[in-house]
């Protein structure tokens, strides 16, 4: 065990006769039982820095006193300015720097972690994909909340990542992206966790181009927003710099918007980038849901007539980020005991409070009739 003793001093030497040495024992002790309270007093504070360092100046001690006294000391905290890791002083190799560099803010995109194979391969793997699709060759939404804008390029979802590849040198520069809302005039920076062939990529946060990175890259960038919306991600910029970047592609673990001027989506680890946190599964999917929403077919919804003209039903689930599309042309079944009918008709959404109401023609349901609906094939409600 440690000897306890005042900073920048040892306990003193017998000297003098045994009065002497009680009343030097006595200074000494009162001494260390005063900077034991202030330890107590203050440890844990936000401030404790400054407050440390207002107390070593009024009693007279200097840094060096507590270098001298931290030195050796594996429990201790330091006063170098700038830690970095592979030092042997715990603050750098092992306790607060660690955790320092696996903080993660919260990440403004939705569903940007690609590291699962996707959600069709089962509960609890990422990205979300309710359309369960293993690769899309769109112009429009694929995983759930991005879009993929020209038929150019495929998105194909991999075991540790999504791959975007350029399939034919079609006359456009697209974007893959992802539109949020954000605060006009604040700090935001955009990190990406990525490797690519591309030789003209660009990030569509601050319209800065990439690097071509074989190996898996951090790129992050920082900057003010201008606007109050923003359609983040990448954009493939070859055919602008007339280059055929045919069967070139780029393939990401994950993406990043915070506020604040520091990137905290992925940390290095023995030379390796580590993602400085996964996401809650079912977090995730709930706020996909508020832009997409699945109805399996012949899946039982409850049903009631409520009027002359309308047969109405309530899906429950997310709160819609707005009143969803209307689905054209769907062929449903309502039941009510031993009678059925077939419908087919548009319906109409409007989002409540926990969930979707629908609406569409009653046809020959008779009045005031209740039961349960069903729809023939499966159908995307969707407000994205």
């Amino acid at each position: 065990m440690a000897r306890l003793r005042v900073l920048g001093e040892n306990p003193p030497p017998p000297r003098g006769n045994g009065e002497n040495q009680l009343r030097e024992l006595r200074d000494y002790l009162t001494r260390l039982k005063d900077e034991l309270e202030f330890l107590l007093t203050h440890l844990g504070e936000d401030n404790f820095a400054e407050s440390l360092a207002t107390w070593v100046t009024d009693t007279g001690k200097s840094i060096e006193d507590i270098n001298t006294a931290l030195a050796g000391k594996q429990d201790t905290l330091t006063f170098d300015d700038t830690p970095t890791s592979g030092s042997d002083n715990p603050v750098k190799s092992g306790g607060i720097y660690d955790e320092l560099q696996r903080k993660s803010n919260p990440n403004i995109l939705t569903n940007a972690y690609f590291i699962g194979g996707g959600s069709q391969l089962g509960e609890g793997s990422f990205p979300i994909n309710q359309r369960g699709q293993s690769s899309y060759t769109v112009a429009g939404y694929c995983i759930d909340r991005w879009y993929s804008q020209r038929t150019t390029h495929t998105l194909t979802l991999q075991s540790g990542c999504i791959h975007w590849e350029r399939v034919n040198n079609g006359s456009y520069n697209p974007l893959f992206y992802q539109p949020v809302k954000v605060v006009q005039g604040e700090v935001y920076t955009f990190s990406i966790l990525y490797r690519t062939t591309f030789r003209k990529l660009r990030e569509t946060f601050s319209g800065s181009y990439m690097p071509e990175a074989s190996d898996w890259t951090l790129y992050s960038t920082t900057a003010t927003v201008s606007g109050a919306s923003a359609n983040i991600g990448i954009q493939d910029m070859s055919y602008n710099q007339g280059l055929d970047d045919t069967g070139k592609y780029i393939e990401i673990k994950a993406i990043k918007l915070e506020l604040g001027s520091e990137q905290t989506l992925a940390h290095q680890e023995n030379g390796a980038w580590v993602l400085n946190e996964i996401p809650d599964y079912g977090r995730e999917l709930y706020e996909c849901q508020r832009y997409l929403k699945q109805v399996i077919n012949w899946s039982d919804i409850y049903a009631a007539r409520s009027d002359t003209t309308n047969l109405y039903f309530f899906i429950p689930g997310a709160t819609m980020a707005r009143g969803p599309d209307t689905l054209t042309s769907q062929q449903v079944y309502f039941y009510s005991g031993s009678n059925y009918y077939t419908i087919t008709d548009d319906v109409a959404f409007t989002r409540q409070y926990s969930g979707i109401r629908g609406s569409m023609p009653k046809g020959s349901i008779p009045n005031n009739l209740g039961g349960t609906l069903a729809f023939a094939s499966a159908v995307f409600i969707s407000a994205e």
